[in-house]
């Protein structure tokens, strides 16, 4: 089940309740970033990790060319750097958000990101809402198993062995 890790804004600058500019940021591997590596540095904004990117890039494309490496090596060169930004897009992501004044609130597991909000969300309003304001929980009367046996052991049986 996939983890979102919630960040809300240190300081609201309306001075409204952090929770209403809240950032979900889905935790695990990222299938855009590992294929379309520099497409989603540029369209998330990371201009610095597109500029090492790019600057990586230059280099082995210069080494292939200038060098005499074998040109087999740009497809290998590609899958290994997006591999590493599929598996990284969320920690730049939460970088991001840290560079912005935002802190990690919590975390929730939830099938998507609209399971997510609904649960943290309701967390959060179970968290500042007083205990007395909430509806009475209704009592049930448990009534306490027989004496069963438990599975697998066995009970003591009088020894015919003098």
């Amino acid at each position: 089940m996939p983890v979102f890790t919630i960040h809300t804004p240190s300081a609201s600058p309306s001075g409204g309740d952090p929770a209403a500019g809240a950032v979900f940021v889905r935790e695990g591997f990222s299938r855009l970033a590992f294929l379309f590596g520099p497409l989603w540095l540029l369209w998330n904004r990371r201009w610095l990790a597109f500029g090492l990117w790019f600057l990586a890039f230059a280099c082995v494309f210069f080494a292939i060319r200038r060098l005499g490496f074998s040109p087999a090596l740009m497809p290998a060169y590609y899958f290994g750097v997006g591999l590493l930004l599929g598996l990284e897009a969320p920690v730049l992501r939460r970088a991001a958000l840290a560079g912005r004044g935002f802190s990690l609130s919590d975390i929730a597991v939830a099938e998507n990101l609209r399971e997510a909000e609904i649960t943290w969300f309701a967390r959060r309003r179970s968290a500042t809402v007083p205990a007395s304001a909430l509806a009475p929980t209704l009592t049930v009367a448990v009534h306490p198993a027989r004496a069963v046996p438990p599975v697998g052991l066995f009970p003591d049986v009088p020894s015919s062995r003098p």
